[in-house]
């Protein structure tokens, strides 16, 4: 009989190493049913690398996030490094949640009007009614040109009637009104991000207050950071050693100066060409003068 066999009657366990190769082989089967399902993703969610934002859309402004979908006053990034805009329209979410974004248009105050003014809430209802729910997103000096399509998911309503509830429901489930774009900063400075499209009149496809829909200075670009550690230290070192080879020269060197012992001659040598200079030199022979002080004496030697 089979040694397999045989443990099936008599009822023995199996190995240690045999179950758990068993489990896992059972959990390798159940992971490939998720993904060939779709239950299961093998890519990460909104994950890029580089700097990552989130830029909610609202009548007549801007929200800005970082990756944590933590809300921050200005996008920050570094000089040639690679930023990825998630554009959000606020109309994506529920009513409640685009007219609380919308009250900050009426707590700030534009067109002429005055804070809390019940004429900007009038012209922002007058322009949903109409159909005025897109924006175009734009970074002054910055390749970005970004259209929303919020009616998409609007069915011809004014406020979206099931989605998510939240911002991060919306990430979460890569809601279709969601706009993604990446690109590379060149260029330090603060940038405006603003609604770029004039449409009619200068109305813009968001309707009245789209000539308002600026945030100063909200896109910052640093300069790139210096490098930290080993390689620092090693710069600073060949800096160091660049200073002092290459100190400058006064117009009027002073003379060098005499070595005491046996040496007749001393050399220096140049730092970056390596020539040699002499500051002494041997005389044969007398070396005639216009005329001679009187307290020298000289001695005459004759070449062997």
């Amino acid at each position: 009989m089979d040694t397999r066999d045989r443990a099936a009657l008599t009822g023995r366990r199996l190995p240690a190493a045999t179950a758990a190769a068993l489990l896992s082989l059972a959990a390798l089967s159940v992971g490939a049913a998720l993904v060939l399902s779709g239950t299961l993703s093998l890519t990460p969610r909104f994950a890029p690398g580089g700097a990552v934002f989130y830029v909610v859309t609202y009548h007549y402004g801007f929200a800005f996030y970082d990756r944590d979908l933590v809300e921050v006053d200005a996008m920050e990034a570094r000089v040639g490094e690679t930023v990825t805009l998630y554009i959000v329209p606020a109309q994506a979410l529920p009513e409640t949640v685009f007219l609380a974004y919308a009250e900050r248009s009426l707590k700030r105050g534009i067109g002429g009007l005055a804070p809390g003014d019940a004429g900007i809430r009038a012209k922002l209802m007058e322009d949903l009614a109409l159909g005025n729910v897109e924006h175009i997103v734009g970074i002054a000096s910055h390749p970005v040109y970004v259209t929303t399509d919020v009616s998409s998911v609007l069915g011809g309503h004014p406020f979206r009637k099931a989605g998510p509830t939240t911002l991060a429901e919306a990430v979460s489930r890569r809601d279709p009104a969601i706009k993604r774009l990446t690109f590379k900063t060149k260029k330090v400075g603060d940038f405006d991000v603003l609604c770029i499209d004039s449409g009619m009149d200068g109305a813009g496809t968001c309707g009245w207050g789209h000539k308002w829909m600026v945030a100063k200075n909200a896109f910052v670009v640093r300069p790139r950071r210096r490098p930290r550690g080993a390689h620092a230290v090693r710069l600073s070192a060949i800096e160091g050693r660049c200073r002092r080879r290459y100190a400058p020269v006064l117009p009027k060197p002073p003379s060098p100066r005499v070595e005491s012992g046996s040496r007749s001659t001393s050399t220096s040598r140049a730092c970056a060409t390596g020539w040699m200079t002499s500051w002494a030199m041997r005389s044969p022979r007398p070396m005639p003068t216009a005329s001679a002080p009187w307290l020298i004496r000289s001695t005459f030697s004759s070449p062997r």
